[in-house]
């Protein structure tokens, strides 16, 4: 039961960048899709996912680890309204967001719901997103848990 329940999760998030491009509008050149390693709301290390609905609005999606038994997957959705410093290599933004999250193993399984505050830096000549982000999160069958910072390393296509 337990590795159709992480299936389903990992099909979920799939399936949300799939069906993203039908609404999605172009931001910057053609670079709306971002694939690298980093961490999700419980995920200590994974593969990561953004795209972009419009110029500051992306999905994030994780699916990775958390700790060594229990496999991690989160869907979010920011909005990058500050760009907070434009330089000639690249700009430096600030934005937030929401999300779910889900982690677990055979004998216990978790959802939660987490806010994200992060700070990127976006490389004017590589195609490359650096972030750095907190999430917060309220886990449904337990209390609210500060959360840790993580990041993420994208390059987009």
């Amino acid at each position: 039961m337990a590795v159709h329940s992480r299936w389903s999760c990992s099909l979920v998030a799939l399936l949300a960048l799939w069906v993203a491009p039908a609404v999605g509008q172009e931001v910057g050149v053609t670079k709306k899709v971002g694939l690298g390693v980093g961490s999700g709301t419980k995920g200590s290390l994974g593969l990561t996912a953004k795209y972009y609905l419009g110029d500051d609005l992306a999905l994030l999606a994780f699916v990775g680890r958390n700790g060594v038994r229990d496999t991690a997957v989160s869907l979010d959705c920011v909005v990058e309204p500050l760009q907070a410093y434009k330089h000639p290599s690249g700009r430096l933004h600030v934005g937030g967001g929401a999300g779910l999250a889900y982690w677990g193993s055979a004998g216990s399984k978790h959802v939660a719901v987490a806010g994200i505050v992060q700070v990127g830096w976006q490389f004017a000549a590589l195609p490359v997103e650096v972030i750095a982000d907190w999430r917060p999160f309220y886990e449904l069958d337990d209390a609210l848990q500060m959360g840790a910072l993580g990041g993420a390393l994208r390059w987009f296509f």
